[in-house]
Parts: C-alpha cells; sequence; structure tokens
C-alpha cells in the first residue's frame, strides 16, 4: 500500500492506471475469488494461484494486496 499511496494520502492517476493495469492481468490469467472453501489443500492450491499470477504479472510485493483487493472488492459488487 505504501508504494501506491503518496504523501497527501490519495492515490494519484499513475497509480491507478497500474493498479488498473495488474486487475486486468489477474482476470485475463483467470482468477477467480477465494469462494470460502474450508478445505486446507483448496486453499494452498488458490493462495499458490494467485502467488504465481502475481508474479508472472510482475506485480511488485507492494503492490499485490492492493490487487488482490481490488480483484475481491470487485467481485463483491458484481
Amino acid at each position: 500500500m505504501a508504494g501506491l499511496i503518496g504523501a497527501t494520502g490519495s492515490v494519484s492517476r499513475d497509480n491507478t492506471f497500474t493498479l488498473v493495469h495488474w486487475v486486468k492481468g489477474m482476470r485475463n490469467m483467470g482468477y477467480v475469488s477465494f469462494l470460502g472453501v474450508e478445505d486446507a489443500e483448496i486453499i494452498r492450491h488458490w493462495v499458490w494461484k494467485v502467488d504465481e499470477s502475481l508474479v508472472q504479472i510482475h506485480v511488485p510485493v507492494e503492490g499485490r494486496v492492493n490487487c488482490v483487493a481490488q480483484l475481491h472488492s470487485e467481485s463483491a459488487h458484481s
């Protein structure tokens, strides 16, 4: 989050564009929101798949939480 929030506490236009680009990349790779399954193996696989996707589209560590949070936010509204 620190990488996307400026000193004023707002997100810059460039950072918003970057976040949108990452979110589109995740969607293109078949990202699905976590469905709340309680099976530990399914959870591990989901976390691994999300992490691999973030690495493949070159999302820096400091931007990963924002990217996944945006994806979940959009899923909750659809």
